[in-house]
């Protein structure tokens, strides 16, 4: 398969890359809302997967110089869906990692991701001055997430779900012979950096949090002119609720033997599509 396959993805890659971001802790969140409910559900690898896209995201910037794992084709919701069916195929879960609930989890983030940096009306905006900004913005949506739900003690990223990782890239290049060739070392260079950085946005989450910083810092970075955190508060749950269904949607369509990654994607961005034409995704009121 070329790679012209990945075209529209690397344009959305595009568009999310010079955008805000949702932190770990509303990755973890929207996951759980999507799945907790789910007979696969297995919260330790939900976790390693929910955020793990973003270790790969944010070495595009040079923020882990040892990775070396293009970024472009690790978030992206395509890949995700690769991962999806190579979870397919591998033996039920252990009691410490979970194929499918970590797949399905990876997807949850690039797919949520759709729906907050949507062009014009998505909740997180079109496009970021400076991350040093940005950041305030993802640790405070992060505080709200944690007043909702808290992921367990257990690590964002294991060896698990490293080889796992490996073992689902060469299963995509018996497809996409383009796919970048990487070993479990590679994936390590990206996500344990990451760990770091996940576990202290953590920590800076939960000061928001006691101390309700947070609700000021989302009036401030409300893109629609918000003046109260109540105002602040429907906006981020228009979205929230308009990235579960997104989720829930692209669930129900990989998760089908006859529908493709490719199209999976293209489905849900559609999908994603109407939602906001109908109004769905954002707070009724105008401020």
């Amino acid at each position: 398969m070329a790679i012209s396959h990945f075209l529209r993805v690397a344009m959305l890659f595009c568009m999310v890359s010079g955008s805000g971001a949702w932190g770990p802790l509303s990755h973890y969140l929207f996951a759980w809302q999507a799945y907790n409910n789910s007979d696969w559900y297995h919260e330790a690898s939900v976790k390693q997967g929910c955020d793990m896209p973003d270790a790969f995201l944010f070495s595009n910037f040079g923020e882990f110089p040892l990775c070396s794992i293009p970024a472009g084709w690790l978030h992206n919701p395509v890949t995700a869906g690769y991962f999806v069916k190579f979870a397919q195929t591998q033996n039920a879960a252990t009691s410490t990692f979970s194929p499918l609930a970590f797949a399905l989890a990876y997807g949850s983030h690039t797919i949520s991701d759709i729906v907050g940096f949507f062009p014009s009306a998505g909740y997180l905006g079109a496009s970021v001055q400076s991350w040093v900004t940005t950041f305030p913005f993802m640790t405070a949506i992060d505080a709200l997430a944690s007043s909702q739900v808290q992921p367990p003690a257990s690590p964002w990223a294991t060896a698990d779900s490293s080889a796992f990782v490996v073992a689902a890239g060469k299963f995509i290049r018996g497809t996409i012979s383009d796919f970048p060739a990487y070993a479990t070392g590679d994936v390590d260079n990206c996500t344990m950096p990451w760990q770091v950085t996940q576990q202290r946005l953590t920590e800076i989450a939960a000061l928001e949090l006691k101390t309700g910083f947070y609700q000021s810092a989302m009036v401030l970075f409300d893109q629609f002119n918000a003046t109260t955190f109540d105002q602040a508060l429907a906006s981020f749950r228009a979205s929230n609720g308009c990235a579960i269904k997104a989720v829930q949607y692209w669930t129900a369509s990989i998760l089908d033997s006859d529908v493709t990654p490719e199209a999976a994607f293209n489905q849900t961005v559609t999908f994603v599509e109407q939602l906001f034409e109908r109004g769905a995704c954002t707070a009724s009121e105008s401020y």
